[in-house]
Order: structure tokens, then sequence, then C-alpha cells
């Protein structure tokens, strides 16, 4: 996926095991933790952690299941929140609306909450939600709610960042944590996948310091346990020889939880702040809470490729609850792929990529006093063409993740069981049975993944025989 959080490109690449030639592209963030070293470009062969689970995956007594919909027309709505209220656990219904949620018997006496923006937020006991079963329907009334216009003097916008950033520690938990989330990548060339992969992984996120510039960071690097992952790759748009493949590392993933690194995150910095015009845009309501919508774009004279959006702050605490952006047109002539040395690599190898749009969607939700990473999703597009094959390939990429559990008490992982930060996510060529998200809460596609994954081997099949 091309959009890291602190958005600096990279393309890397490495042999896969199956396809010489191959090459990844993905993300690094430039974090405070990712001192950067040496390009992944080097041909090295990274391998991915087991494919079986590091942990015991959920042993679930609740299974809940059904549908969120609109109260009035019935229609589903898709990527709703559903969490259990002060419990750190909950998900997300897909595209079709549907949702599953793994759940502890102790749960059983606790309250379900459904939210989706622009509605008001839904709760339901979770012992009437498992007796109804699968058919269960939750029935979403849009909010009525009137929010007042804000008039603000000039710079308040601004100002009110900087208290923000300030306030991250406590509005955003500055003690160690740990939390699961479900990652889906879906690439497509036209309307055929062409790339698909899901993951279950946990993270453990240090504590944090006041660092440089008084600015708030993690105090050691972040960790990322590999619980159970799978994926596939069609061959047949890159002619069966050398192909790109859309993929995340953990500190790509890592890095979209922004508020651990302000100054590192190329938006909050102080050098950032000043490269954006920043604008109140007005109030909105989101899980229950009004928020100021901080609007904005970088300025006409950054000869840099920026980005262009909105931020959401509680107006009570100024905790950060998310951001929309996507990349701003004043930038796009200058947009790049990657370093100047890894273009200098694609170039030898006849490659180039070209990236026409690239968004991003990033949410928080609050457990007890702090608001923690809750999901994310992104979008590009991208054409790759290779001269010397040759073919071009347009391709659309979308990924969504869910924080699936969050642990306010955590601590570091053994080494082991924890995976290089420039390793990749995905796992090529895996299990498609059914069964093989039993036990973890991930959340269900719309699409049969055996029926995608079939597809996709067959096509590619096809091609390398040619």
């Amino acid at each position: 996926m091309t959009g890291c959080f602190p958005f600096e490109r990279r393309f890397a690449a490495r042999p896969h095991a199956e396809y010489p030639g191959s090459f990844w592209r993905t993300s690094s963030p430039r974090r405070v933790f990712a001192r950067k070293g040496a390009l992944l470009l080097l041909l090295a062969g990274l391998g991915l952690l087991p494919l079986h689970s590091l942990a015991p995956s959920l042993q679930a007594a609740i299974v809940l299941e059904g549908t969120v919909t609109d109260a009035a027309s019935g229609e589903a709505l898709p990527y709703a929140t559903i969490v259990v209220e002060d419990r750190g656990m909950g998900t997300v219904s897909n595209g079709a609306g549907r949702f599953q949620l793994m759940l502890p018997e102790a749960f059983f006496g606790d309250t379900l909450s459904f939210r989706f923006v622009g509605y008001r937020t839904l709760r339901v006991a979770i012992q009437d939600v498992e007796r109804t079963g699968p058919d269960f329907v939750a029935r979403l009334e849009a909010s009525a709610v009137e929010l007042k216009s804000v008039v603000v003097r000039a710079g308040a916008a601004r100002e009110l960042l900087e208290e923000a950033i300030r306030r991250i520690p406590q509005n955003h938990n500055g003690d160690p944590f740990g939390y699961t989330g479900f990652y889906r990548l879906v690439s497509r060339e036209k309307d055929t996948i062409i790339q698909l992969s899901e993951a279950v992984f946990d993270v453990y996120r240090p504590g944090m310091e006041a660092g440089r510039r008084d600015r708030w960071q993690e105090v050691s690097d972040p960790q990322f346990r590999l619980r159970r992952s799978r994926g596939e790759l069609d061959s047949s748009p890159f002619k069966g020889t050398a192909k790109v493949i859309f993929g995340m590392r953990p500190h790509g993933v890592m890095g979209y939880d922004f508020v651990r690194d302000p100054e590192g995150s190329k938006l909050l910095g102080r050098k950032d702040l000043k490269r954006y015009t920043w604008s109140m845009d007005g109030l909105q309501r989101i899980a229950d809470h009004t928020v100021y919508r901080i609007a904005f774009d970088q300025l006409p004279d950054q000869k840099r490729s920026l980005f262009r959006g909105v931020l959401y702050l509680d107006t009570t605490t100024l905790a950060f609850l998310g951001v929309d952006m996507a990349l701003s047109p004043r930038g796009m002539r200058y947009h790049k792929v990657g370093t100047l040395t890894e273009r200098l690599l694609m170039e030898s190898l006849g490659l180039s990529i070209f990236t026409t749009y690239d968004s991003m969607s990033l949410r928080y939700e609050a457990l007890g006093p702090h608001w923690y990473f809750s999901r994310m999703h992104l979008v590009d597009r991208n054409t790759i063409h290779d001269s010397r094959v040759p073919y071009t390939v347009r391709t659309a990429s979308e990924v969504r993740y869910v924080t699936t559990r969050v642990e306010r008490e955590a601590y570091p992982f053994p080494n082991d069981q924890t995976l290089n930060q420039n390793a990749f996510i995905e796992n090529i060529d895996s299990p498609t049975d059914p069964g093989f998200w039993a036990g973890w809460n991930a959340v269900p596609w719309e699409l049969d993944y055996a029926e995608v994954a079939a597809g996709i081997r067959r096509r590619s099949a096809v091609v390398e025989q040619e």
C-alpha cells in the first residue's frame, strides 16, 4: 500500500520465494523508532513468521452476528463500528453491513454499542443480540442534532492543534498498552481482484516521554507480533514475470497511529505545521462527541507533495478522534514514488510507478479516559509500467484495518515472537479453507475468499504455463 501517515513513499524490493524477480511495494514511515538504515531493496530474503498462531486464538463463549442498517430505509450501513462499552473489544461491519464478534463469557452481561457517522449510537444488551442469533438487526436512526456554527479568530485552529499535541499523553494514554487488530488488503485491476491478503496481529506500544523539541514520543520501539496471515497474488497482469505486490510492513501499519509520534508524523511536526493552511470548518458529531473540524491543505508555495483534509478534535478534551485526507492537487506535480535511490533501482529494472490517487481515513475510539487507534481505511490508485516485458497495469488498492481488542495493561513480547520491522505482513499462496479464521475476530468478507483465491490461482497458472 502506498500511503503511510508520515507521507514518505518508498519502494522496497526483494525476491518473492516463488517468483524470482518479483517486487513488493510498500510504505516505510519516518518515525523516531524507524531509523531508516539499509534499504530493503538490497534483495535480502526476509521471511514471515510461521503461518500458525504464536499464541492461542480467542476462546469465545459468545458469538454475536447480525446486520447494521438505516432504521428508516432498511439499507445496510457498511463499516459501522461495533464495540463492547468499557471493555476494549469490538469490530466493524463489512461492506454489506454484516458483522461477527466473538467475546469471552464474562462479557455476557455487558452492552454492545453500534455507531455510524450521522446516526445516533444504538446500545443493546449482549444477551439480547446473542438470543436473536444471525438474524439480529441493529437499526440506527439518523441524528437530528443541530450544531451551532463556529466563529473563531485567525490562527485559532493552529493554536488548538498545538494544545491538542501537548495533551496527547493524558488523552491517548502515555503508559504502555497493547492491542490486537485485523487487516485486509484488496488490489484490483479494473474489476478483477489481483491481490488479496488478510492478517491478525498484536502490537505492543511502550510509554511516552517528552522528546525532541518537547514533542511527545515513545520511549522505545513498539513491537509487532503476527498471529496469522494469508494471501493470494495474480501474476497474469504482469505476464507471469516481474510483479509488483502491494503490501505493508509492521512499522508501516504502526506508523498510522500518528499521536504516538507527532513530530515524526509529517503533519503535526513543528516544521510540518508551517507547510499547511489550517482553518476551522465547523462542528461535527462523532461517537456521541462534538468535534472541531480543522481543515488543512498544503500552502501554494510548497514545492512538494503533501495532503489536504480534515482533522477531528474533541471540543471538550482536544483528543484526536481522527483524520480524513488525500493527496493535495496543489502538490500532485511533485509526487514521486520512493526515494532517489529507489527510483534509480526501478529505472535500472525498467519499472515505473505513478500514483494518481492516495487517501486515508483514521479513527480513534474511547476506552475509559483515553482514546486508542481503532481503524483505518486506505485507498490508492497506481499505474505500473514495465518497459522490458512489457506491460502497463492500472491498479486500485484498498486496505481496511480495525482494532479488535485493547489491553490497557501490557508487557513487551518475547523477541522470538516479534516480526522484524522490515519484514512483510503478506503471506502469499496460503490456505483458503472457510475455517481459517475460526477462533479469531476477523471481519467477515462480503465475497467468498476461497472462490476469489481459486480464480487468482487459475489465471496465474495459465499465464505461467505460456
